[in-house]
């Protein structure tokens, strides 16, 4: 509302005093001192709705600014989890060499073990073979 629509109070054609007219409302009056009063009134009603707006304005850029420091805030926080991830699956992938390390080794082991046994049933079988020969002739 500008200030000009405040003193908007003008008299209506006639020139008798109960035939004012309020221009902010579109009422009419008997007298100007009405309007005056009810323009006061009026006024003092929007300073109180404006006054609660910028309240309401204040509070809510203050949540809005709390929000904003909370969300930077766990940014931060998932920053740090995704370093400590990072910094996780790096092990993990270390391990998984060395396990991948370890079961080749062991294959071979194995495989060295499987060749061992088949050695010691071939000399089994050749021992068996030559006591059973030497005690039969």
């Amino acid at each position: 509302m500008q200030s000009s629509d405040v003193q908007t109070a003008i008299p209506s054609s006639s020139s008798n005093n109960c035939n004012e007219h309020c221009y902010v409302c579109d009422k009419d009056m008997c007298h100007k001192q009405d309007i005056i009063a009810h323009n006061r009134n009026l006024l003092s009603e929007l300073l109180k709705l404006e006054s609660t707006e910028h309240e309401k304005i204040s509070q809510e850029e203050t949540k809005l600014s709390n929000m904003k420091a909370q969300i930077s805030e766990m940014q931060a926080e998932m920053s740090k989890i995704q370093a400590q991830m990072s910094k996780i699956q790096a092990q993990m992938s270390k391990m998984q060499a060395q396990i991948s390390k370890i079961e080749g080794e062991l294959a071979n082991r194995v495989a060295c073990l499987d060749d061992i046994l088949h050695k010691k049933n071939l000399i089994y079988e050749s021992i068996y073979r030559n006591e059973s020969t030497v005690t039969a002739g």
